[in-house]
């Protein structure tokens, strides 16, 4: 016979093996009891809880402090305007007031805004003010802050004293500033070049007083920015402005343009007008515009002659990958023969066709009519070939160049060198002017002809004898 002890039955002796039925009850009892006091003591807990959250967010969490305040000082004749700086936390500025003592009979306090104005007189006694400041902030439980500081009203002197350890006064500076100005340096400007002579006679014509010439200072930053997209190191500034070498602008020029950040920094001008981005809508994909990346800076750093350069971006054939100037037709959203010509037009006449005659656009795309693409094996690479044998959908278009003069095409040449002789040809004036006047406004931020792809008639030069100068010493290969 097996025995227990039951507390919940009071100590009872049971026979387990002549009373099983009971057992059961009474364990079932002790179960359910148990169950019911972990119960208890879990909404003990909660209430427990909540209790100490109510009370946390009664309490007034807000914080005002008044931060330091330095000591003051101020002579006759003088005006001396403080504000009281505070820290505030859970409060608005129109929860705020303000208390000042110890401040002088002739001194005004905002109570509202704490500001303190004081304009002393020689009537007023020298000495040292000390103040107490008090801010009070309301709410559930009112902060107060408190700070110590001193003014001191100089006598005379003391105020001589003073003016004489502290330098030159602000009225002092401005006038120093100026006389001398920093940015300019003194004197008439005389023009120097054939291109001064013809912004100075516009300049004239408008009745407009040019600038005076650039401070050396100034010089520096804007040519470090403008040819590299940099600034000079302290080194490279301290070694300039102590050259003595009245030449030493236009070494600084061949210096600059000689240095790996040039082809980098406008390496980024050329790829916005050529469309180097693998995203959409362009999608060259990475391989390909990393090769035309590549291509323009190297262009830029070996000075390649500017009609090479274009004759490369149009007349070139392979793979998008490997032969990256061909990656000009593959940058052009719609690839067919209208909109190759648009591009060209764009980039190399700085002319928007939405508004050319159908004709003129006509005439222009039958050079790009015979532009084939083809793809390859290799994921998203493309191959850009002159199929001769491609034939465009109704009446073939007529070749006209973009002044009005028919061409015509043998049949065992690309039309798009053709038209590339024609474009690079010294007396073209589209090709020169266009790339003067884009390099006008990158350099300006505005076109001689503004905007920079937008020639057109009823869009006239600012100054048309700048546009056309051209220098007898250029080659018609000047470097891009």
């Amino acid at each position: 016979m097996v025995r227990v002890e039951d507390a919940a039955n009071e100590g009872v002796a049971l026979d387990l093996d002549q009373e099983p039925a009971r057992y059961t009850r009474l364990k079932r009892k002790k179960s359910v009891w148990g169950s019911l006091g972990f119960i208890v003591a879990g909404l003990a807990v909660l209430a427990g809880l909540g209790a100490m959250g109510w009370w946390i967010l009664s309490q007034d969490s807000s914080v005002v402090a008044i931060l330091p305040i330095s000591d003051q000082e101020i002579a006759a004749g003088d005006k001396l305007r403080l504000q009281i700086p505070i820290r505030l936390k859970g409060y608005t500025p129109q929860q705020l007031s303000y208390e000042l003592t110890g401040a002088p009979a002739g001194a005004e306090f905002d109570k509202r805004t704490g500001i303190l104005s004081w304009s002393p007189t020689r009537s007023d006694k020298a000495g040292a003010y000390q103040m107490t400041a008090k801010v009070v902030a309301a709410g559930k439980s009112p902060r107060t802050a408190e700070a110590n500081f001193t003014v001191r009203l100089l006598g005379d002197e003391k105020k001589a004293a003073a003016q004489e350890d502290t330098g030159p006064t602000f009225e002092d500076l401005v006038k120093m500033r100026r006389d001398q100005n920093p940015f300019e340096i003194p004197g008439e400007i005389v023009p120097e070049t054939k291109i001064d002579q013809l912004v100075f006679a516009k300049l004239k014509e408008l009745k407009m007083k040019p600038a005076k010439l650039a401070s050396d200072q100034l010089f520096l930053r804007r040519v470090y920015l403008d040819v590299i997209g940099t600034l000079p190191t302290a080194d490279e500034a301290r070694t300039f402005l102590e050259d003595k070498d009245p030449k030493k602008r236009s070494a600084l020029i061949d210096y600059l343009l000689e240095r790996p950040e040039y082809s980098d920094y406008w390496a980024l001008h050329w790829c916005d007008t050529l469309r180097v981005k693998s995203e959409f809508p362009i999608n060259l994909w990475p391989n390909a515009a990393q090769a035309y990346d590549r291509w323009v800076r190297a262009s830029l750093r070996d000075n390649m002659p500017y009609d090479q350069f274009a004759r490369e971006l149009l007349t070139s054939c392979g793979s998008n990958f490997r032969t990256a100037p061909v990656n000009f037709y593959r940058a052009v959203v719609t690839k067919t023969p209208p909109g190759l010509a648009q591009a060209v037009a764009l980039a190399f006449l700085g002319e928007r066709t939405d508004k050319w005659p159908k004709e003129r656009l006509d005439g222009l795309a039958a050079f790009f009519s015979q532009v084939g693409y083809k793809p390859s094996n290799e994921w998203k690479e493309e191959i850009i070939v002159w199929d001769p044998r491609k034939i465009t959908k109704g009446e073939p278009l007529k070749p006209v160049f973009p002044d009005g003069t028919p061409a015509t095409l043998p049949p065992d040449k690309d039309p798009r060198e053709v038209f590339a002789d024609w474009l690079i040809r010294p007396e073209n004036p589209w090709f020169a002017r266009q790339i003067v006047n884009r390099q006008w406004y990158w350099l300006l931020g505005r076109g001689i002809v503004h905007e920079p792809d937008d020639v057109r008639p009823d869009n006239p030069a600012q100054n048309p004898a700048l546009l056309n100068y051209r220098r007898t010493s250029w080659s018609k290969a000047s470097t891009i």
